[in-house]
């Protein structure tokens, strides 16, 4: 398997990063045209915030989703898209009463990513495992590096063996960071 797929984030929009001054927004293709969109919720958050969501066509122009203030919650399903054209989704902050509001996060929809309902993350190659028996088996995300969005922690173990069982499995573990775009930032065996 070289390929991990990452459709948690989307079903854990409320994982909450101190450290950020991303929302990690994030838009995923459900199909005929419904869009997932989701971004955090900062523990720091006034109890009064309020989110705006607006899609930008390629054509410049912007479309409020939502016809009342999102308060309660930190995802929207977009239906009636036409994914075969990038969408940019674009997140304006709000508190209370006032008007004054900010844009905070935006993600870009392409085709290519509207193709497939998940994220995919290119493993790289473990250089000593020509055989490919490591498998991925168990993943985890936190924000690893103290820039505000998420990477992921992997876990591979050898395939074909009961690791439960001490002294069962002639491989060890390996442990392995990855930011989203793929690059890995550490590799441990365990």
């Amino acid at each position: 398997m070289k390929n991990i797929l990452c459709i948690l984030f989307f079903f854990c929009p409320f994982l909450l990063f101190a450290s950020s001054p991303s929302r990690g927004m994030m838009a995923i293709h459900q199909g005929e045209g419904t869009v997932s969109v989701s971004w955090k919720l900062f523990g720091s958050d006034k109890g009064n915030i309020y989110f705006d969501l607006y899609r930008s066509a390629p054509n410049g122009k912007k479309i409020k989703l939502n016809a009342a203030p999102l308060t309660t919650s930190t995802y929207f399903l977009d239906k009636q898209v036409d994914t075969s054209v990038s969408q940019t989704y674009l997140l304006v902050v709000g508190y209370g009463k006032s008007k004054a509001t900010k844009q905070v996060a935006s993600y870009e929809l392409t085709p290519k990513l509207a193709s497939v309902p998940y994220f995919s993350i290119p493993l790289q190659p473990l250089v000593f495992d020509t055989a490919h028996v490591f498998q991925p088996n168990d993943a985890s995300i936190g924000d690893l590096d103290g820039d505000g969005e998420p990477e992921i922690v992997i876990k591979r173990m050898g395939a074909f063996y009961a690791c439960s069982q001490k002294g069962m499995c002639p491989h060890t573990l390996i442990l392995e960071a990855y930011k989203l775009n793929g690059k890995r930032l550490w590799q441990i065996d365990l």
